[in-house]
Protein backbone atom coordinates (compact mmCIF):
# COMPACT_ATOMS: atom_id res chain seq x y z
CA UNK A 1 0.00 0.00 0.00
CA UNK A 2 1.00 3.88 -0.40
CA UNK A 3 1.26 4.27 3.68
CA UNK A 4 3.81 1.21 3.94
CA UNK A 5 5.97 2.35 1.07
CA UNK A 6 5.85 6.25 2.67
CA UNK A 7 6.49 4.24 5.93
CA UNK A 8 9.76 2.13 4.32
CA UNK A 9 10.87 5.24 2.88
CA UNK A 10 11.27 7.07 6.20
CA UNK A 11 12.57 4.36 7.59
CA UNK A 12 15.34 4.25 5.04
CA UNK A 13 15.67 8.01 4.98
CA UNK A 14 16.06 8.27 8.85
CA UNK A 15 18.96 5.44 8.46
CA UNK A 16 20.65 7.25 6.19
CA UNK A 17 20.41 10.40 8.08
CA UNK A 18 21.91 8.32 11.02
CA UNK A 19 24.49 6.70 9.07
CA UNK A 20 25.67 10.14 7.63
CA UNK A 21 25.27 11.82 11.00
CA UNK A 22 27.92 9.09 12.65
CA UNK A 23 30.03 9.41 9.23
CA UNK A 24 30.31 13.25 9.33
CA UNK A 25 30.79 12.90 13.45
CA UNK A 26 33.72 10.78 12.58
CA UNK A 27 35.22 13.07 10.58
CA UNK A 28 34.95 15.73 12.61
CA UNK A 29 36.67 13.89 15.49
CA UNK A 30 39.89 13.20 13.21
CA UNK A 31 40.21 17.52 12.58
CA UNK A 32 41.95 19.53 15.61
CA UNK A 33 41.14 23.01 13.83
CA UNK A 34 38.52 24.51 16.66
CA UNK A 35 35.44 22.13 15.45
CA UNK A 36 33.01 20.90 18.18
CA UNK A 37 32.14 17.63 18.25
CA UNK A 38 28.02 17.02 19.43
CA UNK A 39 26.54 13.71 20.79
CA UNK A 40 23.08 13.84 21.57
CA UNK A 41 21.22 11.26 23.07
CA UNK A 42 17.96 10.35 24.53
CA UNK A 43 19.02 7.78 27.36
CA UNK A 44 15.41 6.78 28.92
CA UNK A 45 17.35 7.30 32.69
CA UNK A 46 21.10 7.94 32.74
CA UNK A 47 21.75 6.30 35.65
CA UNK A 48 21.36 2.96 33.97
CA UNK A 49 23.06 4.22 30.72
CA UNK A 50 26.22 5.90 33.04
CA UNK A 51 25.91 2.44 35.04
CA UNK A 52 26.47 0.69 31.10
CA UNK A 53 28.93 3.01 30.23
CA UNK A 54 30.90 2.53 33.47
CA UNK A 55 31.03 -1.26 33.17
CA UNK A 56 32.04 -1.10 29.40
CA UNK A 57 34.69 1.84 29.89
CA UNK A 58 35.64 2.36 33.25
CA UNK A 59 34.35 5.96 33.09
CA UNK A 60 32.36 8.55 31.32
CA UNK A 61 34.87 10.77 30.21
CA UNK A 62 36.62 7.42 29.07
CA UNK A 63 33.66 6.55 27.05
CA UNK A 64 33.49 10.41 25.55
CA UNK A 65 37.29 10.65 24.73
CA UNK A 66 36.79 7.11 23.27
CA UNK A 67 34.32 8.71 20.50
CA UNK A 68 36.15 12.22 20.91
CA UNK A 69 32.96 14.04 21.86
CA UNK A 70 32.88 17.58 23.35
CA UNK A 71 29.64 18.17 23.88
CA UNK A 72 27.28 15.35 25.11
CA UNK A 73 23.00 16.16 25.66
CA UNK A 74 21.44 14.04 26.98
CA UNK A 75 17.59 13.89 27.08
CA UNK A 76 15.02 11.66 29.22
CA UNK A 77 17.73 11.92 32.38
CA UNK A 78 15.19 10.78 34.63
CA UNK A 79 16.84 12.71 37.86
CA UNK A 80 15.77 15.42 40.34
CA UNK A 81 18.09 17.67 41.57
CA UNK A 82 18.54 16.10 44.60
CA UNK A 83 20.01 13.24 42.90
CA UNK A 84 21.98 15.34 40.42
CA UNK A 85 23.86 16.43 43.46
CA UNK A 86 24.65 12.70 44.05
CA UNK A 87 28.13 12.65 41.69
CA UNK A 88 28.31 8.75 41.46
CA UNK A 89 25.04 8.41 40.45
CA UNK A 90 24.70 11.34 37.97
CA UNK A 91 28.61 11.42 37.00
CA UNK A 92 28.16 15.26 37.47
CA UNK A 93 31.26 15.90 38.49
CA UNK A 94 33.13 13.74 35.87
CA UNK A 95 37.15 15.30 35.80
CA UNK A 96 37.66 16.99 33.42
CA UNK A 97 33.86 17.97 32.18
CA UNK A 98 31.53 20.19 33.26
CA UNK A 99 27.63 19.49 33.58
CA UNK A 100 24.41 21.23 33.42
CA UNK A 101 21.27 19.74 34.77
CA UNK A 102 17.70 20.68 33.97
CA UNK A 103 15.44 18.05 36.64
CA UNK A 104 11.67 17.98 36.87
CA UNK A 105 11.54 18.40 40.43
CA UNK A 106 8.10 18.47 40.83
CA UNK A 107 6.09 20.83 38.74
CA UNK A 108 3.15 20.81 36.19
CA UNK A 109 1.45 17.74 35.09
CA UNK A 110 4.26 15.95 34.62
CA UNK A 111 5.28 13.16 36.72
CA UNK A 112 8.78 14.32 39.83
CA UNK A 113 11.61 13.14 38.44
CA UNK A 114 10.33 12.18 34.99
CA UNK A 115 12.00 14.09 31.42
CA UNK A 116 15.13 15.85 32.32
CA UNK A 117 17.48 17.06 29.97
CA UNK A 118 21.48 17.57 30.75
CA UNK A 119 24.81 18.90 28.86
CA UNK A 120 28.35 18.16 29.23
CA UNK A 121 31.34 19.82 27.80
CA UNK A 122 34.92 19.24 28.08
CA UNK A 123 36.21 21.52 30.82
CA UNK A 124 36.43 25.70 29.68
CA UNK A 125 34.49 25.46 26.45
CA UNK A 126 30.74 26.81 28.27
CA UNK A 127 30.92 30.54 28.08
CA UNK A 128 27.47 30.57 29.18
CA UNK A 129 24.27 27.81 30.55
CA UNK A 130 21.42 28.06 31.56
CA UNK A 131 18.18 25.87 32.46
CA UNK A 132 15.42 28.66 32.85
CA UNK A 133 15.22 29.45 29.22
CA UNK A 134 11.81 30.43 29.02
CA UNK A 135 11.60 32.82 32.20
CA UNK A 136 8.67 31.17 32.77
CA UNK A 137 8.12 29.01 36.03
CA UNK A 138 5.20 26.81 33.72
CA UNK A 139 7.78 25.90 30.57
CA UNK A 140 11.08 25.83 33.01
CA UNK A 141 9.84 23.55 35.91
CA UNK A 142 9.32 19.98 33.72
CA UNK A 143 13.39 19.91 33.41
CA UNK A 144 12.83 20.15 29.20
CA UNK A 145 15.90 21.94 28.15
CA UNK A 146 19.23 23.25 28.71
CA UNK A 147 21.23 25.88 26.14
CA UNK A 148 24.58 26.35 26.84
CA UNK A 149 27.12 28.48 24.65
CA UNK A 150 30.60 26.97 23.51
CA UNK A 151 33.02 28.18 22.22
CA UNK A 152 33.78 26.99 18.96
CA UNK A 153 35.90 28.20 15.50
CA UNK A 154 35.14 30.22 13.30
CA UNK A 155 32.51 31.39 15.99
CA UNK A 156 30.64 30.39 19.03
CA UNK A 157 27.66 28.21 19.14
CA UNK A 158 25.02 28.31 20.58
CA UNK A 159 22.93 24.71 21.77
CA UNK A 160 19.38 24.25 22.78
CA UNK A 161 19.27 20.83 24.25
CA UNK A 162 15.88 19.73 24.34
CA UNK A 163 13.26 16.58 25.63
CA UNK A 164 10.26 18.15 23.87
CA UNK A 165 7.01 17.81 25.95
CA UNK A 166 4.85 14.84 24.72
CA UNK A 167 0.96 15.74 23.97
CA UNK A 168 -0.56 12.82 25.71
CA UNK A 169 -2.72 10.31 24.38
CA UNK A 170 -5.47 12.20 25.08
CA UNK A 171 -4.47 15.27 23.42
CA UNK A 172 -4.96 17.30 26.75
CA UNK A 173 -1.35 18.60 26.73
CA UNK A 174 -1.47 19.94 23.21
CA UNK A 175 -1.80 23.51 23.97
CA UNK A 176 1.12 23.37 26.83
CA UNK A 177 3.18 21.69 23.59
CA UNK A 178 2.21 24.21 21.41
CA UNK A 179 3.43 27.46 23.79
CA UNK A 180 6.50 25.54 24.28
CA UNK A 181 7.65 24.89 20.77
CA UNK A 182 6.43 28.44 20.35
CA UNK A 183 8.56 29.72 22.80
CA UNK A 184 11.36 27.93 22.01
CA UNK A 185 11.01 29.18 18.44
CA UNK A 186 11.08 32.73 19.59
CA UNK A 187 14.19 32.20 21.25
Amino acid sequence: TTHDINHTNHILQTFAIWHLSFSMLAKMAEASDGRVVLLSWNVASWPTTLALIQQHYGSLAAYLDRHAVDVLCLQETKLETSRVANARESGALEPGWSSFWACNDGGGSSKRGFNGCATFARSGLVISASADVFEDEELDKEGRCVVTEVAAMPRNVVIFNVYAPLSSWQYTRIPYKMRFLRRLQEK
